[in-house]
C-alpha cells in the first residue's frame, strides 16, 4: 500500500514536467526549431475535430523533445501542438516552416483574438499554385500577437511522418534560404558536371557502361530533386504524380543501378550465373513496381524502401565477388556502393521511424546526397580505370600477336 501511495505522489509531481513549454521569440531576426516545444497526439481513425483537440489538456499530448518529430510510416492522423511566446511589444511576422516536401496533407490552425481557429492547408496533394507560400517545402505565413500563441497542426500522410518544424522571421528565412541554395547548387552542379564529363566519354568511346552510367546519373538527379521537393516545381499541376514520383524513381533506381552494374562488371561475359541472378532481380523489381494498385500506396512505399536496400546490398556483394575473382575495378565498385548503402540504410531506417544517429546535425536526405555524390565520382573513376585496363589488355594482345610471327620465323630458320 505505501508503494502505491508513493507511486501516486511521484506521478503527481511529474505531471508539470509534461506541460508544454512555449518557444520564446524575442527578436525580429530569429529562426528557431520548434521540436523541443512541440507535442503530438495520435488520432488512429482521423475522427477528431479541431474543437475536440483544442479542448484537450497539454498532458494528453506526448512531448517530442528533439529538433523534429519522426513517427515512421503508419495509417494514423497526427496532431501536433506548439505554443509560441512573442515577447516583443508588437506583432511578429514570419513563417511556420515544415521542411519535408513529401507530406500529403497539412492543416495549420491558429487561434485568433476572438477565439476562432484560422486554418491554412497544403501538402503534395495540392497543386503548387495552391500553396500559401510557393516554395518547395510547406511554409505558412503567421502574424503572432504579443504574448502566447497556440498552433495546432494536423498531418495526414502515407509517407513518413517526419516533421521538422521551425518558426522563422522573414529576414532570417531569406538568409537561411540563401545558404541552402549554395549547398544544393553545389550538389546538383557536381551531378551535372559528372553527367557532361561521362557524356563526352560515351560519345568518344561508345562504351555501353558509360551509357548506363548516364541513365543512372539522370535517375539519381530526379530522385534527389523529388526528395527535395524540386520536382513539384517542374511539374506544378501534375498532382497525382507528385505523391508517387519518389517511389517510382526508387524502383527505377533499382533497375538502372542493376543494369549499369551488369555492364560495368561484365557479368554476362565473365560471370553468367551472377548475371542471371541480376536479371532475375530486375524482373522482381518490375513486379514490385507494377504491384502498387494491388497492395496500396502505404505498403508499396515501404516495399520501395526495402527494394532499394536489398538491391544495393546485392550489388555490393556482386562487386565483392567480382573483385575477389581478380578484377581490380571491382574495388572502386565496392567503395562506391558501400558508401551509398550506408547512406540508404540511414535514410530507410529514418523513414520507418527508427533514427540511428544524427551526423553533425545531418539527417536522411542530406546524408543520401553526400553518399550519391561520393558514389558517382567513385564510379566515374572506376570506369576510367576499367577503360585503361581494357586498353592495356588490348595493347598486350596486339604485342603478342606481332611477336608470334617472329617466333615462327626463328623456328623455320633452324
Amino acid at each position: 500500500m505505501p508503494r502505491i501511495w508513493l507511486a501516486m505522489v511521484l506521478f503527481c509531481l511529474c505531471g508539470p514536467a509534461w506541460a508544454l513549454s512555449p518557444a520564446t521569440l524575442d527578436s525580429r531576426d530569429v529562426r528557431l526549431s520548434l521540436g523541443p516545444s512541440m507535442a503530438y497526439l495520435e488520432d488512429p481513425k482521423g475522427e477528431l475535430s479541431i474543437k475536440q483537440v483544442a479542448a484537450l489538456a497539454d498532458e494528453r499530448f506526448t512531448p517530442v523533445q528533439r529538433d523534429h518529430a519522426n513517427l515512421g510510416k503508419n495509417d494514423s492522423v497526427w496532431w501536433f501542438k506548439v505554443k509560441l511566446n512573442n515577447s516583443l511589444t508588437q506583432n511578429l511576422g514570419g513563417y511556420l516552416e515544415i521542411n519535408y516536401p513529401l507530406l500529403n496533407h497539412l492543416q495549420i490552425f491558429m487561434a485568433s483574438a476572438d477565439g476562432q481557429w484560422q486554418m491554412q492547408e497544403s501538402g503534395d496533394r495540392y497543386a503548387f499554385s495552391q500553396r500559401p507560400v510557393q516554395v518547395r517545402n510547406f511554409w505558412f505565413p503567421l502574424e503572432l500577437v504579443p504574448g502566447e500563441n497556440t498552433l495546432l497542426v494536423r498531418v495526414d500522410t502515407t509517407s513518413t511522418v517526419f516533421i521538422p518544424m521551425l518558426f522563422s522571421t522573414y529576414q532570417a528565412s531569406a538568409a537561411a534560404q540563401e545558404n541552402l541554395m549554395g549547398v544544393n547548387g553545389a550538389f546538383y552542379g557536381v551531378l551535372f558536371a559528372m553527367f557532361c564529363y561521362n557524356l563526352f566519354l560515351f560519345i568518344s568511346l561508345r562504351e555501353s557502361a558509360y551509357f548506363w552510367y548516364l541513365v543512372y546519373n539522370l535517375n539519381m538527379g530526379l530522385f534527389t530533386a523529388s526528395f527535395d521537393g524540386m520536382l513539384f516545381k517542374l511539374l506544378p499541376e501534375h498532382i497525382g504524380l507528385q505523391s508517387v514520383s519518389i517511389y517510382i524513381l526508387m524502383y527505377i533506381y533499382c533497375l538502372t543501378a542493376t543494369q549499369f552494374s551488369r555492364h560495368f562488371l561484365h557479368t554476362a561475359q565473365y560471370f553468367p550465373r551472377l548475371d542471371l541472378g541480376l536479371r532475375v532481380s530486375m524482373l522482381l523489381v518490375v513486379g514490385a513496381l507494377v504491384s502498387g494498385p494491388l497492395i496500396g500506396l502505404q505498403a508499396w512505399s515501404i516495399l520501395a524502401s526495402l527494394a532499394v536496400l536489398a538491391v544495393s546490398l546485392g550489388l555490393l556483394l556482386s562487386g565483392a565477388y567480382v573483385w575477389r575473382k581478380g578484377l581490380r575495378y571491382g574495388s572502386y565498385y565496392i567503395l562506391a556502393w558501400g558508401i551509398l548503402l550506408v547512406s540508404f540504410i540511414i535514410a530507410t531506417t529514418e523513414s520507418l521511424g527508427v533514427e540511428l544517429y544524427s551526423l553533425y546535425g545531418l539527417y536522411g536526405a542530406t546524408i543520401v546526397k553526400i553518399g550519391i555524390t561520393i558514389e558517382l565520382i567513385t564510379l566515374s573513376i572506376g570506369l576510367a580505370d576499367r577503360i585503361n585496363l581494357l586498353i592495356d589488355e588490348g595493347f598486350q594482345s596486339r604485342r603478342a600477336e606481332q611477336a608470334e610471327p617472329r617466333t615462327w620465323e626463328r623456328f623455320l630458320a633452324k
